[in-house]
């Protein structure tokens, strides 16, 4: 295994044959993220950095959220309560009605902090959505991969 900086600016990881195993690309905060099919996203990161992620406060991030596709329109509101979430994983959420029925099908029932992220599970082991802190106080879907999904206070 082998490490290769690639000129774009992403960091490939190689294998033995020299085969790209990984293709790690700048996301939020200074990490590197890879997305590999069926296989799910891998990140990269300095832990020194992690370290200081580890700073965000269950208290911070409780109350409501607007969910939104773009900046100002939101889908959906979302509520991040401090208590434990019904199926023993991650604290709980409250959806308001009238939300997105994309939303709806993907079936959010807890929420978590892990790695500086907020991670919101759907009602299967495999949904999961993973909002990383960006610079506005926001939170937006992290890795960017079809409609962009915010997370702002309303």
């Amino acid at each position: 295994m082998a490490w290769l900086p690639d000129p774009s600016g992403s960091v490939r990881l190689l294998n033995a044959q020299g085969r790209t195993v990984a293709e790690f690309t700048e996301g939020a905060n200074g990490s590197y993220e890879a997305l590999r099919e069926g296989d799910g996203v891998y990140f990269l990161g300095n832990p020194a950095a992690a370290d200081e992620d580890a700073e965000i406060k269950v208290e911070e991030v409780v109350g409501e959220w607007d969910l939104a596709r773009q900046a100002g329109t939101p889908v959906c509101r979302v509520t991040l309560l401090d208590q434990p979430a019904g199926n023993g994983r991650g604290k709980a959420l409250a959806i308001a009605s009238g939300c997105d029925p994309a939303l709806l099908r993907f079936g959010p029932v807890a929420w978590d902090i892990e790695g500086g992220n907020i991670l919101v599970r759907g009602d299967t082991d495999t949904a999961v959505i993973r909002f990383a802190r960006q610079e506005d106080g926001g939170w937006a879907r992290t890795p960017e991969r079809g409609r962009p999904l915010l997370m702002n206070r309303p």
